[in-house]
């Protein structure tokens, strides 16, 4: 009995290194992600293929396309490299935004409120909001044009000498 149970445990052992070896080179000759699924049957580890950025690992063995929304929507659940699953379309909650098509969760609104700045175009679930001039009484500085965010500045007048 003893010996039956650390035979299947040696073939065990020997799957996985044989299976992780495989993950290895397929990474470095393919450039996939290092991601894989672990499936316990019969106490033995079995791993199957990798699956694409936009497919998800299906129960048949199989990996399967994630499904594509449009712009205005994401999937009810997350889907790629292996995960997910068959998800459907839903649109993006209020202050998000998906502008393209395919399987991007919705990013959020650019708030021009907090850049100080005149908000041009309204957010909406298609399309990101844009931001017009600097609000009254604010500019952009050279220092803040990377973050684009206007902002109040004090000029200092020299002092006289007297």
């Amino acid at each position: 009995m003893w010996e039956e149970t650390k035979y299947k445990y040696f073939v065990s052992v020997l799957y996985l290194l044989y299976y992780f070896i495989l993950l290895v080179l397929q990474n470095l000759f393919y450039g996939q992600p290092f991601t894989y699924l672990l499936h316990f049957n019969t106490n033995i580890c079995t791993f199957y293929s990798f699956c694409d950025q936009t497919e998800f690992f299906h129960p048949n063995g199989t990996c399967v396309e994630c499904t594509v929304c449009g712009p205005g929507e994401q999937l009810s659940e997350d889907c790629g490299f292996g995960d997910g699953g068959e998800g459907v379309c839903i649109l993006c909650e209020e202050g998000k935004f998906s502008a393209d098509t395919g399987v991007a969760p919705c990013m959020r609104c650019t708030q021009c409120n907090l850049l100080n700045r005149l908000e041009t175009t309204v957010c909406s679930p298609a399309n990101n909001a844009q931001c017009g001039q600097c609000l009254p009484g604010k500019s952009l500085f050279l220092s803040d044009r990377e973050r684009r965010r206007c902002t109040q500045r004090k000029i200092r007048r020299p002092q006289r000498e007297e």
